[in-house]
């Protein structure tokens, strides 16, 4: 395996493992898998200001790469990229990422993540609380560029699974066709973690509806985010039809 400041030999045997775990069940919890030394990089570069910085939604401390004047984030996204690869497939890139703290009153409302985010990765490398998410088994086509938040039932939230990761911990997941949330944390807790995404592009748009649904456009993000993120230089499809259908899985 290839040689990682952030990820522990793992054999191929482990990798295997989590590999068919996630072609099964669409998300996979990766034990003890990021380093030491890593991890402690982590927790000496990403500085959260006192603040939290998007209260409005989340009640959360986020730090992104414009924070970021050593480039940390940007080297964790290059360095681990081979060991998603490992698990997705080598045909998936990496898209964005940032890194956020749930403190108390943070919360994550149920929604379908946008057509970048194919998949998400939770890497924890500090917490002092567990501060787990949830994803739902109902599966939803998804036709939608755009983030959808949707009214969750009891009955998906009692018929989902909870994803507990830990310091050290890498949680992955289609949250483009699983709904996926937290609960909102009642009591003080700092829970710390990197937020990566991956894609394969057009694999999830249903291409019988490809006329129908979409126009030719830009991607979605501004430009800063494509001179830090080489990857998003891309055309996508721009939505006219934001509506998800769903089917139970």
């Amino acid at each position: 395996m290839t040689e990682s400041i952030y990820i522990k030999h793992i054999n191929e045997e482990r990798i295997k493992f989590y590999k068919e775990f996630f072609k099964k069940n669409n998300f996979v919890l990766c034990k003890d898998v990021l380093t030491e030394k890593g991890i402690e990089i982590l927790k000496q570069n990403i500085i959260f200001q006192s603040d939290v910085s998007d209260k409005s939604q989340f009640c959360r401390r986020m730090f992104t790469v414009e924070d970021d004047k050593n480039d940390i984030l940007l080297q964790f996204q290059k360095d681990t990229l081979f060991f998603f690869q490992k698990i997705l497939g080598e045909e998936y890139s990496d898209t964005y990422l940032f890194a956020m703290e749930y403190v108390k009153d943070s919360h994550l409302t149920p929604h379908l993540d946008l057509i970048s985010n194919g998949v998400s990765a939770t890497v924890c490398y500090e917490a002092d609380k567990k501060y787990p998410i949830f994803v739902g088994k109902k599966y939803y086509t998804n036709n939608s560029i755009n983030r959808i938040d949707i009214q969750i039932t009891e009955e998906e939230k009692q018929n989902s699974f909870l994803i507990d990761a830990d310091v050290g911990d890498i949680a992955m997941f289609n949250g483009r066709n699983y709904l996926h949330w937290r609960d909102k944390a009642e009591d003080d807790v700092s829970y710390k973690a990197v937020l990566t995404h991956y894609w394969k592009p057009f694999d999830w748009i249903d291409k019988e509806k490809l006329k129908e649904n979409y126009i030719e456009g830009e991607h979605l993000y501004n430009e800063s985010y494509h001179e830090r993120y080489p990857s998003l230089k891309y055309k996508i499809l721009k939505e006219k039809n934001s509506e998800a259908e769903t089917k139970d899985n």
